[in-house]
Parts: structure tokens; sequence; C-alpha cells
């Protein structure tokens, strides 16, 4: 970044979009922030701003935009037509990602996905603890990237663990991560990318400014993760799951192996891991293979698997009530996820989905709702479209206007030792905040069921 005091633009007044923000008025810059959101949507806290901040709330001037020497968009926020005016008129538009990775002066690991970002990002990030070397992970999961900037782990010999979503990778042109990693790639995010691939090449970008020098991760089970992998100059490494890999690592029944060019190959023991289900097997794979990398022991990456029981709204079980158990795997935003989340039930389960359609297809889920699926309860903006694809799958589909209602209908539904998972497919959009809102509701209708059901 140029030390010049320019005038920067923050679009979006969420946590990444504040911390930019005040990063930038650190610096000495001008800053102004712009949001669709009036101020009365935001409590006393979340407006605490070094003063120098000029706030434009409510809606957004074209003028702030052309006047602009940068924009620096949050990750949530879509091209809006502001933006568009602004870039065709010559103004750089970048995330705060990309903010952050500038002035990142270690290891930037970056990782991204359909599916599993979060969880390996984490996982990743407590396995590199047990260096000696100064950690941070963070992005697209909840603290944002630039909050590293300050810390040690940013400095020269730092380790920078960060999640990017395929938005925020699209306005990162400058991005080279020391280590990049492809988890999945399956059709998602279809009401903001145009097509399959659009989508995919946002993911390519972050590979594309490697050298030489570093690491490219990708699933070797998915041939067009494969494909975006090869587009990298770094070295290019594999993980599989029951295929042996010479470059990388795979799964052999529930063990990790980790085979990295000119080392002895590594085997982790997978018993006791806290994470259930085969998709987090894999990602506890592709966070092994890093931590490798960077010489993380076998001990210490087998203690984390064991202690790390995940991140709330994964499969996050929130209790039992006359034999029902209730789980929220509010993350599960795309169809995909949930297909994974919902094979990995044992037992017969009731399902609450639907939310804001992505414009997927939900005929997936057909084959694991035809399995053990006794209800399925929707609602939202996607509950007709996912009626209409997924009627003949089900015994019995119930539309409900709120969560409360659609947990009721669940229990009434569900048998004796049976499970309620909400499981959206869908994105929160269309009722909630964002997908941490929703699960509470969720904990909160099972509690208030509960309270009812004893009176």
């Amino acid at each position: 970044m140029s030390r010049e005091r320019k005038k920067y633009l923050v679009v979006g007044f969420g946590r990444a979009g504040k911390a930019a923000a005040s990063f930038l008025v650190s610096r000495g810059h001008f800053v102004k922030v712009t949001d669709s959101r009036g101020l009365d949507k935001f409590d006393a806290k979340q407006l605490e701003l070094p003063q120098e901040v000029e706030l434009e709330m409510g809606g957004h001037r074209l003028e702030s935009f052309l006047s602009a020497d940068m924009i620096i968009a949050s990750p949530g926020v879509p091209w809006i037509d502001e933006m568009r005016a602004a870039r065709k008129a010559g103004v750089p538009i970048v995330d705060e990602a990309q903010l952050a990775a500038w002035e990142i002066k270690g290891d930037l690991i970056a990782i991204t996905g359909t599916n599993g970002k979060s969880t390996t990002t984490v996982l990743l990030g407590k396995m590199l603890e047990a260096t000696e070397r100064d950690v941070f992970f963070g992005g697209n999961l909840g603290n944002p990237l630039i909050e590293c900037v300050e810390k040690d782990a940013a400095k020269k010999g730092g380790l920078v663990v960060g999640e990017l979503s395929s938005f925020q990778l699209q306005r990162c042109p400058d991005l080279r991560p020391k280590t990049a990693v492809l988890l999945n790639l399956d059709e998602d995010h279809l009401d903001r990318h145009e097509n399959m691939e659009e989508y995919a090449q946002a993911k390519a970008m972050i590979f594309k400014n490697q050298t030489q020098h570093d690491w490219a991760l990708v699933n070797g089970d998915q041939e067009k993760c494969l494909s975006i992998g090869q587009s990298s100059k770094g070295n290019l490494l594999m993980f599989r799951d029951g295929v042996e890999v010479k470059k990388g690592g795979y799964l052999k029944g529930d063990r990790i192996l980790v085979t990295l060019p000119g080392r002895e190959p590594l085997e982790i023991s997978s018993e006791g891991m806290a994470l259930n289900g085969r998709h987090n097997l894999k990602n506890a794979l592709a966070a092994s293979i890093v931590a490798s990398i960077y010489g993380v022991s076998r001990k210490n990456i087998e203690d984390v698997l064991r202690k790390f029981a995940g991140l709330p709204h994964r499969m996050q079980r929130i209790g039992t009530h006359c034999g029902v158990g209730f789980y929220d795997d509010s993350k599960a935003t795309n169809v995909s996820s949930a297909v994974g989340t919902l094979q990995g039930l044992e037992g017969r389960f009731v399902l609450i989905a639907g939310g804001k359609h992505k414009g997927s297809s939900y005929e997936p889920l057909k084959e694991v709702l035809s399995a053990g699926c006794d209800a399925l309860v929707l609602l939202g903006e996607a509950a007709p479209i996912m009626e209409a694809q997924l009627t003949t799958s089900v015994p019995k589909v119930v539309r409900v206007e709120d969560m409360k209602e659609a947990v009721f209908e669940a229990f009434r539904r569900a048998g004796e030792e049976s499970s309620v998972v909400l499981c959206p497919a869908c994105s929160s959009y269309d009722m909630f905040e964002d997908f941490e809102k929703r699960g509470e509701a969720f904990a909160e209708a099972v509690a208030l069921l509960a309270k009812e059901e004893m009176h």
C-alpha cells in the first residue's frame, strides 16, 4: 500500500468494514464508510469508530464512489450499481482481505472451497499453534483478516491462515498465498455468480499469483479442483479419499497418511476424533497436510483432532427432548453441504430446510431424504421451489411461516429416538441477518418447545 494520504471508501459496515476503516484511519488516510442500512440498524457499540471516519448510512451516493482513490468492499457486498460505475471510471475496488494481504509479511495460508472452509481453517490454525511461530487464523469465518495486521503473526516469520470466499477472491487481484488450498467445488452462489464457470474462475484466483516457491493443495477426488490447481505455478499437492497419493496425502480407512516430497510418510490416527462425518475427516486430512508442511508433529496433529469438536451451527447438538435429538446445522447454506451432513446421520430424522434461494437445484437431496427422512418442514423464500422438487422423496411436506412453527411441527412428526435437524441448504438472508442468527432462533425455539411441553 502507498503511504501517501488517500481517500478510501469502505462499502458495508459489518465487522470487516469497521475493521478496515479503523485500520485505514490508523495509517492516516481519509475514510468514509457507506451502508444501505440506516443508523437505527446498529447499536452504540457497533458505531464505536475513530472520530475521523465519516459515515454515510441509509443509502449510497454515487459521488462518494466516483471521488474515492480506492474502494474497499466488505466480503458480503455484491457488485452494486455504484461500484460498477466506479470501476468503469477507473476507481480500484478490492476486498478487505486484499487490504490485509498487502500488509502481511509472514506466510499467508489461504483456504477456499464450497464447503468445510471454516472448519479446516480453525483446525489448521490450532495445529499450527504447536509451532514456535506466531499464528493468526480468521477471514470469512468471523474475525476479518485485516485484524491480523497489527499482530506478530503478520510479521516476517509469522503464519496467517485465512478463509476466503469466492466473493472475496474476485476482488483480490494481488493475492499471493504461500500455501493455497482448494477443498472442493460444488454448485453454489448461483444467485451471485452468473454460472458455475464464473464461480470456478473466482475460486481459481487463489492460485493466480503463486510462484514455484509456493504450495498448492487441491481435492484430487474432483477433476474440476485438480484442473484449477494445475493453473498454479506452485508445487502441486493433492488429497484423496481411499486412493494413494504420492504428493500430498490420502485417507486409508480412518487413518490419515501424509506424503510430502522428500519426507518420510506420516501416518495419523483419527481415533477419538471429535468431529463427525467423512467430510470432516477429509477436512482434517487437508489441515494435516498443511500442518506437516510447517513442521507440526504427528502427536500435536492428533491432539487437535481429539479436542476440536467443531464450530457453532455446524451439526451442533442443541439438546434432547422426549427422546428426540435436535441438531443445528444452520451453516449448511448450499445443497452439497446439506447432502454431506444428512448422509452422516444415523437413524431417522425430520428435516427443517429452506431460506433464500441461491439458484441451485435441490434434486441432489432426493436420495438421502428417501433413505431416512420422515418429514420435510420448509420455510422461507425457497420453500415452494423445494416442495416442488422434493415432495415425492418424503412421506410428508409441511410449509411454515417462522422458526418457532418449524421446530414445533418437526417435533410433532419426529419418532422416538429420531432427530430434528436444521439443515437449510439455503442462505439465511430472506428471514435472518446471517446463519448464526438463524441457528440462534432454532435453539430458542427448541428451548421454548421444552418449556411449553412441561406445562
